[in-house]
């Protein structure tokens, strides 16, 4: 009788603690879901696939400087980029340092800038730099990973910004979304 009791209340653990394992293995799973969405570029030459979570929408949409231009009001994540029709041949690395320094030179609050370094993203050799500056429009300091792009074409230009205290929790959606990138 005892071990039949045993039996019986050894079953009933088992049963109750796979119940709460499949309970909580299912809400996490359904947590992790993450939708995306497809987006090109006015001009239709760059395409980058970016997380529905992070609640993009067009920014500024009077603005025809960017062929692409997209933010989160959510968490201040802005995503915008030009395409260059290049007229001739050009010292591509030479033209990305003088954007580089103009830039630097143009905000007075610049705390931090990389060099220019040579990257590639999917099959497309890049040069990518960062720079961290305060933005006295949002009152923040911001971090910038600007890549640059060179086909026989174009020039592609796609910055993102983000607050730098949020750098350790976007830089993983940053990455992924440049590991979607397509160019044509």
């Amino acid at each position: 009788m005892i071990n039949k009791k045993k039996i019986i209340i050894s079953t009933i653990i088992v049963l109750a603690l796979l119940f709460i394992f499949i309970s909580i293995f299912s809400t996490y799973n359904k947590s992790e879901i993450i939708e995306y969405t497809v987006l090109k570029s006015n001009d239709e030459k760059i395409e980058l696939t970016v997380p529905d979570n992070i609640g993009f929408e067009p920014f500024n949409a009077s603005d025809t400087n960017f062929s692409l231009n997209i933010y989160s009001k959510k968490n201040n994540f802005f995503i915008y980029s030009n395409t260059i029709e290049k007229q001739r041949e050009v010292d591509f690395l030479n033209i990305i340092r003088d954007y580089r320094n103009s830039f630097i030179n143009s905000h007075e609050n610049v705390a931090n800038a990389s060099d220019v370094i040579q990257i590639n993203i999917n099959k497309y050799s890049s040069y990518e730099y960062f720079i961290d500056y305060y933005d006295s429009e949002f009152g923040d300091t911001f971090y910038i990973n600007s890549i640059w792009f060179e086909t026989d074409e174009n020039i592609f230009i796609i910055n993102f910004e983000i607050p730098a205290k949020d750098y350790e929790i976007l830089k993983p959606v940053i990455d992924n979304i440049k590991s979607t990138i397509k160019l044509y």
